[in-house]
């Protein structure tokens, strides 16, 4: 049973890796994959996830909530350079041209990968609005080539997602409020 459990983590944490490597080179048609940097930044991901282990699993340090709060910023900051700005080096060698239809595939594989495995969670409905612009930008730039729009102004995605998210927001205070009055 655990090698069930190992198995679906591994796979859930390769299909996330690709995923988020991937979403930048997803939208822009001049960028390629590099394969140097991309195994580089995987095995950081991977000492990044050991340290979130220890750090908070393990609690090696013994620490407090205020501590645990810190070491999770710094780590999650950490995270956030790193595949936003991607420090690492691009070796000019290790380019590879591979068909901009996969990076759409990846995006399907893991939205489909998500709804299987937060299904019945409290953020699936969220996931699902965040993931579906992305999903159809994917599909747009990648699979028509054609679009325009999106070329042009790649912020809709964001705006659109910000919008369902406030939307969402809103219904569930809306609804929390209902639920809260009093019956007489």
């Amino acid at each position: 049973m655990k090698l069930k459990r190992y198995l679906i983590f591994s796979y859930g944490l390769i299909i996330s890796y690709l995923f988020i490597y991937t979403l930048g080179i997803s939208f822009d048609i001049n960028k390629q994959l590099n394969i140097a940097n991309l195994l580089m930044l995987f095995i950081t991901f991977l000492i990044w996830l050991y340290a979130w282990y220890l750090f908070f699993v393990k609690d090696i340090l013994k620490s407090n909530e205020l501590e645990r709060n810190r070491i999770s910023l710094v780590l999650v900051l950490l995270g956030i350079i790193m595949f936003y700005y991607n420090p690492l080096p691009y070796p000019n060698n290790y380019y590879i041209d591979i068909p901009r239809i996969s990076f759409f595939i990846i995006t399907v594989v893991f939205f489909i990968s998500f709804l299987i495995f937060s299904k019945g969670k409290k953020f699936f409905i969220t996931g699902i609005f965040v993931i579906t612009p992305i999903a159809i930008q994917s599909f747009f730039i990648n699979v028509l080539e054609k679009f325009s729009l999106y070329k042009k102004f790649p912020i809709i995605t964001w705006i659109v997602i910000a919008v369902l998210l406030i939307g969402q927001f809103a219904y569930y205070q809306l609804k929390n409020k209902k639920d809260a009055k009093p019956k007489i």
